[in-house]
């Protein structure tokens, strides 16, 4: 359980948990030589796979209300992401399905979970102890944490590291006007090289990373909060990164005539 949720529990209805169990899976993030729009309408973003969000469930607060609608069986506000890198960064691009676009955030590295429609990534070097844990909101808001390792989650210096990531979040919407209807939103991350590699991780080709993604969905229209997940994940506890996914830098090599 990240640090964050030990002090907001019951705020926020309790833990999240999956639905069925499913092993880590492998992801490959497609090699880009320019810089990718956080439109995502570059041609860079057709060469990257497209992976679907999947089911989870907003909690154990919540789960009468999911078991009676059964919303967390299946995904009612579709989402997609996508993963490029380069030299110089990581980018993770989400384009997301929303009628009722929500944040009600007022700073950055704040609770936006609680406060706003967004995004958490979860990122580690699969031969590292310490990960991130980074939010972006449909309102550009963004908060980090990071973690030395999974022994020290808890911490209140967790929540005082700055990174140099930069969110861009783009609304084809209203923002907090429950009474018209939306279209959704894309959240772009950009994570500099520099970044990720600060602690001694290495960045290369056929480099691992592990990687998890939760998609918080506040809206008029649904019985309660929405959750979805990339990859699929099993555990209640989101720092169980044994379950995340394995992202691998791929870069095609040129073949000679």
């Amino acid at each position: 359980m990240r640090y964050i949720w030990l002090l907001v529990l019951l705020a926020a209805g309790g833990i999240c948990g999956a639905i069925e169990k499913t092993p880590p899976q492998i992801i490959e993030a497609a090699y880009t030589a320019e810089e990718p729009d956080a439109a995502m309408r570059g041609a860079m973003w057709k060469r990257a796979t497209r992976h679907s969000f999947l089911p989870y469930t907003a909690g154990r607060w919540y789960r009468e209300i999911e078991e009676r609608h059964q919303t967390a069986r299946r995904v009612h506000a579709p989402a997609t992401v996508r993963f490029l890198w380069n030299e110089n960064a990581l980018f993770v691009g989400i384009e997301m399905r929303d009628a009722d676009l929500v944040d009600e955030s007022t700073a950055d590295q704040t609770h936006i979970f609680l406060q706003a429609d967004s995004v958490e990534l979860f990122l580690k070097s699969a031969g590292a102890a310490d990960y991130w844990e980074i939010y972006g909101s449909a309102g550009n808001r963004k908060t980090c944490y990071h973690f030395p390792s999974r022994g020290r989650l808890g911490l209140s210096s967790n929540n005082r590291y700055r990174a140099t990531f930069t969110v861009t979040s783009l609304c084809d919407g209203s923002l907090n006007r429950w009474q018209d209807v939306d279209s959704g939103w894309t959240l772009f991350f950009k994570i500099p090289v520099e970044e990720l590699t600060r602690h001694g991780a290495l960045w290369q080709n056929g480099t691992r990373w592990q990687v998890l993604l939760i998609r918080h969905n506040f809206s008029v229209n649904l019985p309660c909060r929405e959750v979805t997940v990339f990859p699929a994940f099993s555990a209640e506890n989101p720092h169980l990164y044994e379950q995340w996914g394995t992202l691998v830098l791929k870069r095609e090599e040129t073949r000679k005539p």
